[in-house]
């Protein structure tokens, strides 16, 4: 009877979980060897090939349990409980994502996928108000990652938003995929209404970055310095070092851009960086090579070759892409010229696939 229960209850999953995870969203604590005892009959596949065991059903199985599930009316009740539990799981990866655990976290996010969009696409149609929690937990993971999907799933909830953080960081994540795509115009408008939601609360560092990078694209240098300048005290307030990495890397570049490198190489001297994550260490070593650039291409190289080596580690998809433009440019003015053609290529199949058009362009 209780591998039957723990066989149908596992319906509720779409894709490989661990143990862990299916011991909070069912609230069995010793679940495990129920699990275990389904493997050795068949009803489980076990892949451990990876660093955690992950248990999934066949689909024609799950199919099975499912419909189990909605003839006894424990369907939606479960369906609760997995929602909830992808809520809290998305807010904890959350800040692991911007600690020394970045890699770690990006592990664990990457694997629950599959979980993730069903807990969003059911809390669209049932809980609005636990969809949007949710994108609201996802926007670095999401943005960071380069992780289109997840950044769509926040656009179907453009018109649901209320006032509060959630809201706020929810739009920030439609502003960010707008800046990607080239639509500045949109990216602006879903910023500023980013900033209406937020008030005072501190989730307004991600309008914030939106509307710095959205300045930085259109050319507007003091205006990205400004909004950098707004990320990085509102990532002190919310002790987010990622945030201060941002803003304080979208200073530097305004000041390089305009010019004013001996300001924006002060700005990056004054930034300590030994609190942050891997890939806000190698935010800062991008910026430092975009400051040096062609004053100093030899260093400038290594700086920003060691941010792709570090981003590429931490899963840090967005600013590895980044930082590779940086990398081609370099080696397309200073050579070797066969080197930054290839690179060149590379990085162009990298942002197609990512559907990045600004960087790719």
């Amino acid at each position: 009877e209780e591998e039957r229960a723990v066989f149908h209850d596992l319906g509720v999953f779409s894709g490989p979980v661990t143990g862990e995870i299916a011991a909070v969203v069912l609230d069995r604590a010793d679940i495990l060897e129920t699990m275990c005892d389904l493997v050795d009959r068949s009803l489980l596949v076990a892949d451990t090939d990876g660093d955690r065991t992950l248990y999934r059903s066949l689909r024609t199985v799950r199919r099975h349990s499912q419909q189990r599930l909605q003839d006894q009316g424990r369907w939606s009740p479960l369906r609760r409980r997995h929602l909830d539990a992808m809520v809290d799981l998305a807010g904890e990866l959350d800040v692991a994502l911007r600690s020394e655990e970045e890699p770690h976290a990006d592990a664990a996010l990457d694997a629950i996928v599959a979980e993730l969009r069903a807990a969003h696409a059911w809390a669209r149609d049932d809980d609005p108000g636990a969809a949007i929690a949710l994108s609201a937990r996802l926007h670095v993971y999401g943005v960071s990652r380069t992780r289109d999907e997840i950044q769509r799933w926040a656009e179907h909830l453009s018109d649901l938003v209320l006032p509060g953080p959630d809201g706020a960081v929810t739009l920030a994540t439609v502003g960010f995929r707008a800046n990607n795509q080239g639509r500045f115009d949109l990216a602006i408008e879903a910023a500023t209404r980013s900033l209406e939601l937020a008030g005072t609360d501190t989730a307004a560092r991600f309008a914030h970055e939106v509307l710095g990078d959205a300045a930085l694209y259109n050319g507007d240098l003091d205006g990205g310095h400004r909004h950098g300048a707004a990320v990085a005290g509102l990532g002190e307030a919310a002790e987010d070092q990622r945030a201060i990495a941002l803003g304080r890397g979208g200073m530097a570049l305004s000041r390089a851009y305009a010019g004013r490198f001996e300001e924006a190489l002060k700005i990056i001297d004054a930034t300590d960086t030994r609190a942050m994550s891997p890939s806000g260490r190698a935010w800062m070593a991008y910026c430092l090579g975009e400051v040096l650039g062609d004053r100093n291409p030899g260093d400038a190289l290594d700086a920003v070759s060691s941010a792709v080596s570090a981003a590429d580690a931490a899963g840090e998809r967005f600013l590895a892409g980044v930082a590779r433009i940086s990398w081609s440019s370099l080696l397309g003015r200073h050579g070797p010229i066969d080197k930054a053609l290839g690179s060149f290529a590379d990085i162009i199949d990298y942002w197609l696939v990512r559907r990045n058009r600004t960087h790719l362009v």
